[in-house]
């Protein structure tokens, strides 16, 4: 298991994002030489390394943390993107840009950039009381709606201001002119003395009027705001350093500290364990040091909050992001405790499978297939028995009223997208959608469940409240109101078109995937193949198709891979198995090699077969490779069929 799966187990989820308008648009940003002022207002994160990796084009990228008031660095002229610099600086390394954020470019060249169709970030969503109200001090942000900066101030208060006045919601605002490398300003308290105060101001000064310019906050500007509140964001992202520092100590006084952070003694963990047992196996996995780099706030209702923090493992060098669930007790913000007693970790997995056999054998794409799924796992042998309940109910929630369903008791006497049932005991998955209880299947194919596809697509993150129910279909984790109290977190769930790109035109998906024939791969399709899925190279494939379908491969194989474009990241997660002639074989795991730090640099893993029997004996080999983003899994898979080498 990779370490963000380690982690995002470790956590209970109740989470809801931040608003966007809900309209798709592309947002064309046009670069002058020198620095320029940008943001990303669309609700798509930015992947730094894959947008502004050409170093004929970007000297640096700089984004400003309002965590920790420390700037994150970027530069495609440096190795290793400037991570080393970074370090030596004080600097964080800059990998993502999230929505809502601003950031300053030093172009080389001219340049435009065009982004995907997204929904925009609109003024509302940083609102007084929301998870992204800014911060207190300098913040680096960005909208997509178009707005002045003083109808920007206005939306940022908890209710309208009355007419004719000005809310000192922010105590500044600037932007940047790129051509004229002059500041826009903005002021309400200048604005609220009324008359020339706030113009007058700015001549003396030589910035720039938003009004004479008639200049707004449109999608794709970058804007400082100094926001004089501090913010209950503040008081959460603490309790997070605070956990994140006793998991880096794990001596017998930070354990007991985790504890009574967690909750106290009283706490059990989702297989039932108690936290004391739990803490001490995360204190032997030996992770080392681990500091929050920067937070976003995706929850705050009433008592309960969602952190989504990005962090970094001194150990490995490894940076990851998970979520961590918080609820306020007795005025304090501690670890939400988690009484679950099962574990399930729902995502949505788009999946590429190449499969090839000794008759029809390609490098090309036509034998791709494209599937996608809701991957609900769960692990059977982390599970307590007699506590397992008889079936899961899992409602999908749209992000916009996903916090007033939450604390609606009504809202779960409708019928549940997906119902999941105890799985038979030889499965390794503990739940099944079989209501029969004949299969071990969990994944939910979107021919099955339009509907919830439908919801999951329209969404950057969605909320999936799960509603544990025994035989006697009695709630097992429900509140005083009936409310279910465990939730997850899950990523879009994206279309064929939104991967491969409007050109491509595919057969309705079906549960076994679509495939994709040669003449329907536009250039545009590669792209994203490449973007999503750490695709191999052509050269690459064919070294491992020669490999795999020859007669004596040996004992073990070279797994090519591309750092894709849109991540520029190593796999999450590498696994595989294979079966072998005889008629009476079953299926053999092959190493995992997702347990140990993989490469970065590297374009080829060796993958060694742990059975006492070569590949020369498999009648069936497959490998997976997997990245995890943005609550997202998106695979690449390798089968490899050879019926005839078990031919007598």
């Amino acid at each position: 298991m990779s370490i963000a799966l380690f982690f995002k187990r470790i956590f209970g989820l109740i989470a809801v994002l931040l608003a966007s308008s809900g309209l798709a648009a592309t947002t064309t940003y046009n670069f002058s030489s020198g620095w320029n002022l940008a943001g990303n207002s669309a609700s798509e994160p930015m992947g730094v390394p894959g947008i502004f990796g050409d170093a004929s084009k970007v000297t640096s990228v700089w984004k400003w943390h309002a965590t920790n008031s420390r700037w994150a660095f970027y530069s495609p002229a440096l190795a290793d993107g400037g991570a080393a610099y970074a370090a030596g600086k004080g600097y964080d390394y800059l990998n993502v840009i999230e929505p809502g954020e601003g950031f300053w470019i030093n172009a080389a060249q001219p340049f435009s950039y065009t982004s995907e169709d997204s929904a925009l970030v609109i003024s509302t969503t940083f609102q007084r009381g929301k998870p992204a109200e800014p911060r207190a001090g300098w913040n680096l942000m960005s909208v997509g709606d178009g707005v002045t900066p003083g109808t920007f101030n206005a939306s940022m208060g908890i209710s309208p201001p009355s007419s004719g006045v000005t809310p000192l919601n922010l105590t500044t605002l600037w932007a940047w002119d790129n051509v004229t490398s002059k500041w826009f300003f903005y002021s309400p308290d200048l604005e609220a003395r009324g008359g020339a105060a706030l113009t007058d101001y700015i001549a003396s000064k030589g910035y720039q009027d938003f009004t004479v310019k008639d200049r707004k906050l449109t999608a794709g500007t970058g804007f400082w705001v100094n926001s004089p509140v501090t913010t209950e964001h503040e008081a959460i992202e603490q309790v997070a350093k605070q956990l994140f520092a006793l998991l880096s100590d794990c001596s017998a006084s930070s354990q007991q500290q985790l504890i009574n952070l967690w909750g106290g003694s009283a706490s059990v963990y989702n297989d039932g364990r108690t936290m004391e047992d739990f803490f001490k196996q995360i204190c032997t996995e030996g992770f080392g040091k681990i500091t929050l780099l920067s937070s976003r706030l995706l929850a705050l209702v009433n008592d309960k909050a969602v952190l989504l923090g990005t962090i970094k493992f001194e150990k490995w060098g490894r940076i990851e992001q998970l979520n961590l669930g918080l609820q306020k007790v007795s005025g304090q913000w501690r670890i939400m405790a988690n009484q679950r007693t099962f574990s399930i970790d729902p995502a949505v997995t788009h999946e590429l499978v190449y499969s090839f056999n000794d008759s029809a054998s390609t490098v090309n794409l036509a034998p791709a297939i494209y599937q996608r799924y809701l991957s609900l796992w769960s692990n059977r042998s982390k599970s307590v028995s007699g506590k397992v309940p008889a079936k899961l109910q899992m409602y999908f929630l749209a992000l916009s009223s996903a916090a007033s369903q939450w604390e609606d008791p009504s809202t779960y006497t409708s019928s549940p997208g997906v119902t999941l049932y105890q799985a038979p005991a030889t499965c390794n998955n503990l739940f099944t959608l079989d209501a029969s209880l004949r299969e071990c299947n969990s994944n939910a194919y979107d021919s099955d469940y339009p509907a919830v596809f439908s919801l999951l697509e329209k969404n950057v993150y969605s909320l999936v409240v799960i509603k544990a129910l025994d035989a006697n279909n009695k709630c097992m984790n429900c509140n005083a109101n009936g409310i279910p109290e465990s939730a997850n977190l899950i990523g879009q769930a994206k279309t064929a078109a939104q991967l491969f790109g409007p050109t491509i035109t595919l057969p309705s998906q079906t549960s076994q995937g679509t495939n994709l024939s040669a003449g329907s791969v536009s250039a545009d399709a590669i792209l994203h193949l490449r973007q999503y899925f750490n695709l191999p190279s052509d050269s690459q494939l064919a070294a491992l198709q020669s490999t795999l379908m020859s007669k004596s491969p040996g004992k073990s194989v070279s797994l090519g891979w591309q750092k894709e474009t849109r991540f520029k990241t190593s796999p999450d997660d590498i696994w595989g198995g294979t079966m072998y002639c005889s008629s009476t074989s079953s299926w053999v795991d092959l190493d995992n090699v997702g347990n140990t730090p993989l490469p970065v640099d590297e374009a080829q893993i060796a993958y060694k077969n742990p059975s006492t029997q070569s590949f020369a004996n498999a009648r069936y080999v497959s490998f997976t490779i997997e990245n995890i983003k943005y609550m997202n899994q998106y695979r690449v898979r390798f089968d490899f069929s050879r019926g005839s080498i078990c031919t007598p």
